[in-house]
């Protein structure tokens, strides 16, 4: 049932506003000044780009069914960058096992 699923199921990727400061969650050098400089950017990049530091929701849906998984604390350019990074691929993974594993236990109980 999962590679149905896979094949059939539709994947959205949205963003909402993270909570979390950007300062002392944002990176960890181990140097000081470079770890200011990076937050200094992402703070600028945050004016006009929602990417640049958000919390990432996967949802899949197939046949009313639907699954999500959340990544915060991210800083990406934009949602194609975000596609490039493991995480992506991590996550849609994550959502898919969740909706196969909902309809396998549908299919369980109706037998």
């Amino acid at each position: 049932m999962h590679d149905k699923i896979k094949q059939d199921a539709t994947i959205e990727i949205l963003i909402h506003p993270e909570d979390a400061p950007i300062r002392g969650n944002l990176v960890a050098s181990g140097d000081d000044v470079l770890d200011k400089q990076l937050e200094d950017a992402v703070i600028e990049e945050l004016e006009h780009n929602p990417w640049a530091w958000c919390v990432v929701e996967v949802k899949a849906s197939w046949k009313g069914l639907k699954a999500s998984t959340f990544l915060g604390a991210c800083s990406y350019r934009s949602e194609a960058d975000f596609k490039v990074d493991g995480y992506f691929d991590d996550m849609v993974d994550e959502v898919l096992k969740e909706l196969s594993d909902n309809a396998n236990e549908i299919r369980a109980e109706l037998e």
